[in-house]
């Protein structure tokens, strides 16, 4: 099995515990100096991979069907994404607010487009509903419950160089307030810069 550790003084302490106990003769002492070194060593590895990640808590319905209120994520922090991917953000620079989201709150969202993606909306049916098409490809979306329904979509959006354009889930006009998801056709693209992760598995 290999292991990779955080370099600092805790895996410099283990190696020289762990030359230590090589020299030792089979003793008790030996047998504890194992241990503890055992014990240290997974303490520094569950140390480096929990500094690569982070929770998170759904609050609100706005990704809903996929995830619901009150779920719990673990978070990958990267800024490295591609379509398709939940992310968890902060608001552009000089985004437009409301009275529920802020400029440095964690936004989570589905990644629509990455750079260079043109974002075209045609309008579908009678009600403001929706097909997304990404360059000029119909996006299949199996993970919404209806079609996308805006009030003033603009007809399409590119995504600049180190930006992503980014949607809920829930654009049915079903959310408490009887809007769509709040996203990227109201606050624009999202600087990569902003990413802080991706999100992996759901938490117990």
């Amino acid at each position: 099995m290999y292991l990779t550790l955080k370099k600092g003084f805790g895996s410099f302490f283990v190696v020289k515990l762990w030359s230590y106990i090589l020299k030792c003769r089979v003793t008790k002492q030996k047998k504890l100096l194992t241990l503890i070194a055992i014990l240290l060593l997974a303490s520094i590895t569950l140390s480096a991979c929990n500094q690569n990640r982070f929770g998170i808590v759904i609050d609100g319905d706005s990704m809903a069907p996929t995830m619901q209120h009150g779920d719990k994520y673990i978070v990958k922090k990267t800024t490295k994404v591609s379509c398709g991917d939940i992310i968890v953000f902060t608001l552009p620079e000089n985004a437009k607010t409301t009275n529920l989201l802020h400029e440095n709150d964690y936004i989570i969202k589905r990644v629509i487009g990455t750079a260079g993606d043109i974002i075209t909306f045609v309008y579908i049916s009678v009600g403001g509903y929706y097909d997304i098409f990404v360059n000029n490809t119909k996006l299949l979306e199996p993970y919404i419950s209806e079609p996308t329904k805006s009030r003033g979509t603009a007809a399409s959006y590119e995504v600049g160089e180190k930006q992503v354009f980014v949607m809920g889930d829930n654009r049915g006009g079903t959310l408490l307030s009887g809007e769509d998801s709040f996203d990227s056709r109201s606050f624009g693209n999202v600087p990569t810069a902003n990413i802080k992760g991706v999100v992996g598995k759901k938490a117990k």
